[in-house]
C-alpha cells in the first residue's frame, strides 16, 4: 500500500515513451525533475507492487542517515541511472545530527549542479524541480538548498507558496535542519506595499510571499509586492535561490490539448507574475516543488528554468 504518489512519474513516462521511449529523455527528466516523483512505501520493498521499485541512493547521500521511512519509485524511472556529477556540498552538521537524510542531499546536490548551468541561451541560469509525493520531505529540501546557498555567501533567498499558514511551515522545515536561528524567515505581507525591505532591517534571510500577494499592491503608486521583490534582492544580479513552492498554484488552468500557442492569453495574473519574476531574475537558482506540477507536456510552459520547451529543448 502507498501512503502518497506523484502522479507525474507516470505523466512523465508516458511522454518520454511518446518521444521514443529513448533513456535519454528519461535520464533528462531526472536530472531537472528529481528522479521524477518518488513516493512512500507503508511496508517493506518486498510489499510493493511489481510496477515499483525500492529507490536507491546515489554517491551524494554518503555520510547523510537513510531516509526513515521506505521510498520507492517507478521501475520505468528505477531503471535509468543518475548521470555522475561531482559536487561537494557544505551540510557537514546536518549529515552529523541527522537532520537531512542521504535521500534529501541527493536532491540539493543535484539542485545545486543543475544551478551552476545556463540554458541553451547562455543567460538565463537552469532551474530544478522536485515531484516528489507527499512525505518525502521536499520542504525539508528546500531548506537544505537555501541552507546550502546560505553558506556559500548567498545570503537572500525567496520562498514563495500557495497559502500564508505555510510561511510556518517553511519556517519549520529551516528550524529542523537547524538553520533558523542563522536564517531569519519574513513573511513579506507584515510590511508596507513599496516600503524598503533593507531599511525594515531585512538585509538577509528567507522573504515568504504568496502568489496572489505578487500581484497585490498599491494602485496609486502601481507597484506590486513582486516588484518589491525585485528590490530587494537588488534586480537581475541576483543569484540567489527562489523557491516556487507548490508551484501548482501559479499555473493557469488550462485544459490538457491546449496549443502552445494559445496559453499566453489564459495566463492568470498569479502565473504572469510568477513567469516575470523569473525573466527578471535570469541568475535567481529557481527551484520548482510540487506532487502535482504537471497534468499534460504543454505545462512545462510554466516552468521556463527546466530547458524542456523551446528550441532545442524535449518538447
Amino acid at each position: 500500500m502507498y501512503v502518497a504518489w506523484s502522479a507525474a512519474a507516470r505523466r512523465i513516462e508516458r511522454w518520454a515513451s511518446a518521444m521514443g521511449g529513448g533513456s535519454g529523455h528519461l535520464q533528462r527528466l531526472d536530472v531537472v525533475c528529481s528522479r521524477a516523483g518518488r513516493l512512500l512505501s507503508s511496508g517493506a520493498a518486498s510489499t510493493a507492487s511489481s510496477s515499483y521499485v525500492k529507490n536507491r541512493t546515489g554517491q551524494h547521500g554518503e555520510g547523510f542517515p537513510p531516509h526513515p521511512v521506505s521510498v520507492v519509485e517507478t521501475r520505468t524511472l528505477g531503471s535509468v541511472s543518475l548521470p555522475r556529477v561531482s559536487y561537494n556540498h557544505h551540510l557537514q552538521d546536518q549529515a552529523r545530527d541527522g537532520s537531512l537524510s542521504a535521500l534529501q542531499a541527493e536532491t540539493i546536490a543535484y539542485a545545486s549542479v543543475q544551478h551552476s548551468s545556463l540554458l541553451p541561451d547562455g543567460k538565463t541560469r537552469a532551474g530544478f524541480m522536485t515531484v516528489d509525493g507527499a512525505g518525502v520531505g521536499k520542504g525539508r529540501m528546500m531548506a537544505g538548498l537555501i541552507l546550502e546557498n546560505f553558506k556559500q555567501g548567498r545570503k537572500k533567498a525567496v520562498w514563495i507558496s500557495k497559502s500564508p499558514d505555510l510561511a510556518k511551515d517553511a519556517e519549520r522545515d529551516l528550524r529542523d535542519i537547524g538553520a533558523c536561528g542563522e536564517i531569519p524567515c519574513f513573511e513579506l505581507r507584515r510590511y508596507k506595499v513599496g516600503c524598503d525591505l533593507d531599511e525594515e532591517g531585512l538585509s538577509e534571510g528567507v522573504l515568504f510571499a504568496t502568489y496572489t500577494l505578487l500581484v497585490s499592491g498599491s494602485k496609486r503608486a502601481e507597484k506590486t509586492r513582486a516588484d518589491q521583490i525585485l528590490r530587494w534582492l537588488g534586480g537581475a544580479s541576483f543569484d540567489g535561490v527562489i523557491v516556487l513552492d507548490e508551484v501548482h498554484g501559479a499555473r493557469n488552468t488550462t485544459r490538457a490539448s491546449a496549443s502552445f500557442s494559445s496559453l499566453g492569453s489564459r495566463l492568470t495574473k498569479a502565473t504572469q507574475h510568477a513567469l516575470l519574476l523569473q525573466q527578471q531574475l535570469p541568475l535567481a537558482r529557481v527551484a520548482y516543488v510540487s506532487a502535482t506540477a504537471l497534468n499534460s507536456p504543454e505545462q512545462f510552459v510554466h516552468f521556463p528554468r527546466l530547458g524542456m520547451i523551446g528550441k532545442g529543448a524535449v518538447f
